[in-house]
């Protein structure tokens, strides 16, 4: 269909789930402000640029569905509201539980942890509702730290005995997940992918048929409104665990706790549910975790301890996603995670290096002389230690069950200060196997996808999102190809 700019095209376009930062430019052609809450008359539409493919958000879901789509050579355009790609992935310490991959072939590794993971792990689903994305979550990610390796060529550090030797974590080390994100956004970049950062979606642009063709969105910097017409759109807008309100609606118990990230609004929820998209899992929690995500994370490699500011031990340290929300469920507000010079000296210690910088580690050669330090209860932590260090030469841990790097610490010791965050929210979008927003009704909703932690049917974990991503990305080139015959 010819394109006619101006007015004249007013009967045939109208808009939906405009945000409120756009209400102001909802009005074309004379038309007054109107209420945000309802579908608005699109005057004036006129679409600045045409794609097959628009993506909503360049994090680590995002930037995958770009790398497939260009991959095939399908036209794409990203955009974000930040000034750069990362969304929320970037915040991640980089780790991912992946099974059966290349790399750990090259390594000579032999896994038999996957068994573990695919069948017990909250890593990979939120549910079994549809049991195909969650098989997608567990083989999708292999796939893509295979592209990863063979393509984009990052390099993993030695595996190490944990659970299990899944652990990939890109050179040189733990906090380097931007390792992973560069060489795929410059891939995709140079495979044709247009980025748009420092620009907002504000809403949908419906046909007569109320199937969404395009969106509205805004130069932030600019301040320029422009029209973007799209064959499909996906939605990669994180999750809304910045969103104090939401998180009061949904979360309450966590409604007074900090978050790492001012990005993850919920925005992408609020402009699918205008069209008929529906939520799920909203009031299911995800793991909390640390101000930095490093800390929770050393236990699966190395003799650490936790303890709450009265020196108490309070968790099984091998359980990473579970420190942070253990140390909650205490009501204390912050924790320090104890360890010597094999954590120092052990391949986390680059993440120990980027802690001291920021002034988070005390270093003393007592317990007495630490305890002064974190102003936790000398005797206390003497004792705790004392314990602890009894469990090792046992090799049992009775009261919270640690199996692995039952370890006795020795000094000099440290303290890493760590406070209690919410990162990620299980709750978002219904999805069915294809990654297609489904409505109220359970029926597909035309042209609009859904992948990584704004859906509430994908695990918010790095690895199953970043699957989401690609699998996203793979059907909707298929649906593409099946509509273009």
């Amino acid at each position: 269909m010819a394109e006619t700019k101006g007015c004249e095209r007013r009967e045939f376009f109208r808009l939906a789930g405009l945000s409120a930062l756009g209400a102001g430019v909802a009005a074309g052609c004379g038309g007054g402000q109107r209420s945000t809450e309802d579908y608005l008359a699109g005057g004036g539409i006129s679409f600045d640029r045409e794609t097959d493919l628009l993506i909503i958000g360049a994090g680590g879901a995002g930037l995958w569905a770009a790398y497939a789509a260009t991959e095939a050579g399908v036209s794409t355009v990203v955009v974000d509201k930040a000034p750069t790609y990362g969304g929320d992935t970037i915040l991640s310490c980089g780790v991912l539980p992946v099974h059966g991959t290349k790399a750990q072939e090259a390594q000579g590794v032999e896994d038999k942890g996957a068994d573990y993971w695919w069948d017990k792990s909250p890593i990979y689903s939120t549910g079994d509702r549809v049991p195909k994305l969650r098989e997608i979550s567990f083989t999708h990610s292999a796939k893509c730290v295979d592209i990863w390796t063979e393509k984009l060529g990052v390099e993993w550090m030695p595996f190490e005995k944990g659970y299990s030797y899944y652990f990939h974590l890109p050179a040189p080390g733990m906090g380097n997940v931007n390792r992973l994100l560069a060489p795929l956004f410059e891939h995709v970049e140079s495979a044709g992918a247009e980025f748009l950062f420092d620009t907002r979606a504000l809403g949908f642009i419906l046909d007569p048929d109320d199937r969404v063709v395009g969106i509205r969105v805004r130069d932030e910097v600019a301040g320029k409104v422009s029209d973007i017409r799209a064959r499909k759109i996906l939605l990669a807008t994180g999750d809304f665990i910045a969103n104090q309100e939401k998180v009061a609606k949904y979360l309450p118990q966590w409604s007074l706790l900090p978050t790492t990230t001012h990005n993850s609004m919920g925005e992408g929820l609020d402009m699918a549910l205008a069209v008929g998209a529906s939520l799920e899992n909203m009031d299911l929690p995800s793991n909390l975790t640390s101000d930095n995500a490093a800390v929770v994370v050393w236990g699966y490699w190395d003799p650490v301890i936790h303890v709450t500011p009265t020196g108490d031990r309070f968790v099984n340290e091998n359980h990473g996603h579970d420190v942070a929300g253990e140390l909650h469920k205490t009501g204390h507000l912050h924790w320090y995670c104890i360890f010597d010079d094999q954590l120092v000296n052990s391949r986390r210690g680059h993440s120990v290096e980027v802690l001291k910088k920021l002034g988070r580690v005390h270093r003393a050669h007592t317990l007495g002389e630490l305890a002064a330090l974190t102003h936790i209860p000398a005797d206390k932590l003497e004792a705790t230690v004392e314990s602890y260090n009894a469990m090792c030469e046992a090799g049992e841990d009775p009261e919270f069950g640690r199996e692995l790097y039952l370890e006795p610490l020795s000094p000099p010791y440290y303290a890493a200060y760590a406070v209690p965050v919410r990162y990620k929210t299980n709750g978002g979008l219904r999805i069915d196997d294809f990654c297609r927003l489904i409505d109220a009704s359970g029926q597909p909703i035309a042209n609009l996808f859904a992948a990584g932690s704004c859906s509430g049917t994908v695990s918010p974990n790095v690895a199953p999102v970043v699957a989401s991503g690609l699998y996203a990305g793979e059907q909707i080139v298929e649906e593409l190809t099946s509509e273009r015959g």
